[in-house]
């Protein structure tokens, strides 16, 4: 199995588990505060990186990226639960 931190920050397939495990946090474990966390470092890394990629990587990866925003700020304007 491969770990998810051997992967580099902007791979889709870490992108994708960061995003449906921070969306399995707020909604099923009502877990904001982490939810949130993990949301961020998956942004935060990968947009140190995303220079590395190009083609339709980097439009898939930006997608993915676009989402977890979006709940950032979503999550950002709710009060922590």
């Amino acid at each position: 199995m491969i770990e998810a931190e051997s992967l580099k920050p902007y791979n889709l397939t870490r992108l994708g588990l960061a995003l449906n495990y921070s969306v399995i946090l707020e909604e099923f474990k009502e877990n904001q505060s982490k939810a949130y966390e993990v949301a961020k470092e998956a942004v935060e890394r990968s947009l140190e990186k995303i220079s590395e990629i190009e083609g339709d990587d980097l439009k898939d990866a930006m997608a993915i990226i676009d989402m977890l925003w979006e709940n950032l700020e979503l999550w950002g304007e709710e009060e922590p639960s």
